[in-house]
């Protein structure tokens, strides 16, 4: 699978194949200030089931920009080589990454159905 852009992880992240994501809505279940959160169901090839996940993706104002791009790009590796070490109960797992969602690659993790942390702690 090609990603839209090509980013140079600091370890092999398994990239997940568009075929096994469907989307339930036609726009994403959540929106933030940098991303989106779409909530998706995954039918990978070794598991009978589908599972839901959360798909995030990261906002690009202008893919035009290469600088804001790499800088982008920059920021979602980061991200990846932090969350792929952190080991803990309460911190989701990262499945992988996957394209079709934007121009850089998406995080894909488990979809959790009390919603985000900040909605949580509102409540």
């Amino acid at each position: 699978m090609t990603l839209p852009h090509n980013i140079e992880f600091k370890f092999p992240l398994k990239e997940l194949p568009g075929m096994e994501l469907e989307r339930t809505h036609d726009s994403p279940n959540y929106s933030g200030g940098f991303g989106d959160v779409w909530k998706c169901s995954w039918s990978p090839s070794s598991v009978n089931l589908p599972v839901a996940v959360a798909i995030k993706v990261v906002r690009v104002a202008d893919s035009g920009q290469t600088e804001i791009l790499a800088k982008t790009a920059q920021g979602i590796r980061r991200e990846a080589y932090v969350w792929v070490n952190l080991k803990d109960d309460h911190v989701l797992s990262l499945h992988g990454i996957t394209g079709g969602f934007g121009v850089l690659p998406a995080f894909v993790s488990s979809w959790v159905t009390k919603g985000s942390l900040d909605s949580y702690y509102r409540r």
